[in-house]
């Protein structure tokens, strides 16, 4: 690949993050993109394995960048992942302390609530420091990462964070662990 190929893909990234089909004003800051390098992916011409060239020579007139066919659009950002991506220790905490009694004392939940898996332990705040219960109904799987997901398939067991998802006003989380945890987020 030539440096000159690379300067047209930058090029080419430019024109397609923007939203633009050709070149033309960048409509923001109204300068001239058409020459407007973006940004390039040096790695694959200095990393990419021998298959890689051989596709792109047999089949690279079918390539098209993933833009071209779909959105790309950035993951949410929380601004406090420790609050609303808490880690499930449900099955750690339930191995460790088998006595109901016991589990109730040490996590203040009762053991068969997470056993069944009404409620969750999280582990949440500054460093993952703190440790919470919550209803599950209030938390669903988050690939937080692409470096969890083993195959083709994102597996809720491979995840290893949940987000936290409340979509009810907080008079009627009075008594919930929800309730508690958001009152305990916004004193944080």
């Amino acid at each position: 690949m030539t440096q000159g190929e690379l300067l047209a893909d930058g090029i080419a990234l430019g024109r397609m993050m923007r939203g633009l089909e050709g070149g033309g004003e960048d409509e923001d800051s109204g300068s001239t993109i058409e020459g407007e390098y973006f940004g390039g992916k040096w790695g694959i011409p200095l990393r990419a394995p021998d298959l890689w060239f051989d596709l792109v020579d047999a089949f690279g007139d079918r390539f098209v960048p993933l833009g071209e066919l779909a959105e790309i659009r950035f993951g949410v950002k929380s601004g406090n992942d420790g609050f609303f991506y808490p880690k499930d220790v449900s099955d750690d905490c339930l191995t460790k302390t088998a006595d109901a009694a016991a589990f109730e004392r040490e996590y203040g939940v009762a053991r068969r609530d997470v056993d069944s898996g009404a409620s969750k332990l999280v582990r949440c705040g500054e460093k993952y420091a703190e440790l919470r219960p919550i209803e599950s109904c209030y938390l669903e799987p988050e690939v937080h990462s692409l470096m969890e997901v083993k195959g083709y398939i994102a597996r809720a067991e491979e995840c290893g964070r949940m987000i936290l998802l409340v979509g009810e006003p907080k008079a009627k989380l009075k008594g919930t662990w929800a309730g508690k945890y958001i009152e305990w987020g916004e004193k944080k």
